[in-house]
């Protein structure tokens, strides 16, 4: 019966993630930002070269090979465009969405609560637009958690050296792809170590990490790399502390992009307010429950949301997407609590209240857009430039640079102000344009800089074509003309 059940229970599940993303995915406001698009860049090169960069570019961090990989099996069908790059996230947090299912029926005592859980993380604001965004190891790290957790949460799995040997690996390239999500993960792991009582599993699982983390030591050792890491300033860690209410109800609205957060609609706004109590109250029940010594699995999982929760106090300002573990964090805490509870019928009807609440909220934000590049005119651009026959730009501005190169397919080579950028090979390939007199023109949004003479203006964008080097110097670090004679 359990396994007819899951055979009708997952595709539905399937179904719904679909049907909830579908406005979202064909809204006319879909486009890729920055980070997106730079692992879209690293699909195209993996599709159509066979260039794999495992690690996201320019950083020593971010194990994006998943996800790459995810976008050229997607490439391979629907094309490479950016709508096989969400559709591949999508598919990817897909089957993370299964796992948490399957992690869940697990530990739970009925089917039904399970699946209202599942829900209620598939409507949650937090997730309408992140459930479909290729930032460089987010979904990987989301997927491959959940696998994680069903494998040493499973009764037969667990017994196994294979599974905590399985285990070490995932929770290395769970660390190097977002190490956000360890806080909420490794408490667990590590109780369910304890809770085996077999040396050979722990030993097991440690000595895979170790040599998991050292083969990614040793690969990130070998790459050429800004590291850019954002700390909490000396002195703020109270004040860090005590904007955790706040960083949370932004993160749980998601109407945000980077660390601009806008104000939520009414509905968004009430579901992070009640999810927050959640989140709250489990770490408060966490903490009873420790104090009388009593459900040690309970007290395990509050201590996942409450370090996801002070993982926040080492970013300098508030960057909502660094909760997203919190959503399932909170979700599987919230299924070993409802073990304990006997009002079933209160619990499945609160839960389809606030699933309701959630989805009517997601679906808010089908036109969600902090983006000033729009797909149509930064097409124009393209098509304009193409016909001059540029295929090199200097763009002032660090998004449109990785726009421009995605959305045409590498025919035009972008480069920001500073050197050597994410990637240097684009800026040296454009500064080596200009100084062997290829066509370069400087480009940006109407108004966002002030140039001589009159640049043509194409849907909102100017291009200021034949720019001398004094005027490129002005604006942009070049590379030093040596550097290219070595």
């Amino acid at each position: 019966m359990r396994q007819y059940r899951s055979y009708i229970i997952i595709p539905l599940l399937v179904l719904l993630c679909v049907a909830t993303r579908l406005p979202m995915l064909y809204s006319p406001n879909r486009m890729l930002d920055i980070d997106e698009c730079t692992v879209g860049l690293m699909a195209d090169h993996q599709y159509y070269k066979g260039e794999i960069s495992p690690i996201f570019w320019g950083q020593a961090y971010g194990f994006t090979l998943v996800e790459t990989t995810a976008i050229t099996i997607v490439y391979a069908v629907g094309g490479v465009n950016d709508l096989s790059v969400k559709i591949a996230m999508l598919g990817l947090w897909i089957i993370g969405i299964v796992f948490f299912y399957k992690t869940l029926n697990l530990v739970s005592k009925e089917r039904v609560i399970p699946l209202l859980i599942t829900l209620l993380f598939i409507c949650s604001p937090a997730w309408a637009v992140w459930s479909m965004k290729a930032r460089g190891g987010y979904l990987t790290a989301f997927t491959l958690g959940w696998i994680l957790l069903y494998l040493v949460m499973h009764p037969a799995a667990s017994k196994k050296v294979i599974t905590w040997i399985l285990a070490g690996v995932l929770i290395s390239v769970i660390y190097e792809s977002q190490a956000l999500w360890i806080p909420g993960l490794l408490p667990v792991v590590i109780y369910r170590l304890v809770k085996e009582k077999k040396r050979r599993f722990t030993a097991s699982f440690i000595i895979t990490a170790l040599c998991s983390f050292g083969t990614f030591a040793i690969y990130k050792e070998q790459l050429t790399v800004r590291h850019y890491v954002v700390y909490a300033e000396q002195g703020n860690l109270l004040q860090n502390i005590l904007r955790i209410p706040a960083y949370l109800y932004a993160h749980l609205h998601g109407d945000y992009f980077f660390d601009y957060i806008a104000a939520p609609n009414a509905v968004n706004a009430a579901f992070a307010i009640l999810f927050s109590v959640l989140v709250y109250g489990l770490v408060l029940i966490g903490i009873l429950y420790a104090a009388k010594r009593k459900e040690a699995l309970i007290v395990t999982a509050a201590l996942g949301i409450l370090l996801t929760l002070l993982a926040t106090i080492a970013s300098l300002k508030t960057e909502p997407r660094y909760l997203l573990p919190i959503t399932g964090t909170t979700l599987f805490a919230l299924q070993l609590f409802l073990n304990n509870i006997n009002r079933a019928a209160i619990t499945k009807i609160s839960l389809g209240i606030v699933s309701v609440l959630g989805i009517t909220g997601s679906l808010t934000l089908h036109d969600y857009s902090f983006c000033k590049t729009k797909r149509a005119e930064l097409q124009q651009l393209i098509g304009y430039l193409e016909a001059k026959n540029i295929h090199y730009v200097y763009v002032p501005d660090w998004m449109l640079q990785w726009q421009i190169m995605y959305y045409s397919h590498e025919q035009v080579i972008a480069r920001q102000q500073e050197i050597p950028d994410r990637c240097p090979i684009y800026n040296r390939s454009v500064d080596k344009a200009f100084y062997t007199g290829k066509p370069v023109a400087i480009v940006g949004y109407d108004g966002s800089m002030n140039l001589p003479g009159e640049p043509a203006h194409i849907a909102g964008y100017f291009v200021y074509e034949h720019p001398t080097k004094e005027l490129l110097q002005q604006n942009f670090t070049l590379w030093p003309l040596g550097s290219f004679y070595r």
